[in-house]
């Protein structure tokens, strides 16, 4: 899991400058799916 974390950081690095409120979503996003797969697995 760390080393997604670590390719995606800089892909959300940009956007936060842009729109913060979109990461968050995002963020948010990859918790509730993270939640998901751990409950599936």
């Amino acid at each position: 899991m760390r080393m997604v974390d670590i390719e995606w950081t800089p892909v959300q690095i940009k956007p936060v400058i842009n729109t913060p409120f979109r990461v968050l979503v995002l963020f948010v996003v990859a918790v509730l799916t993270v939640i998901i797969v751990i409950n599936a697995s």
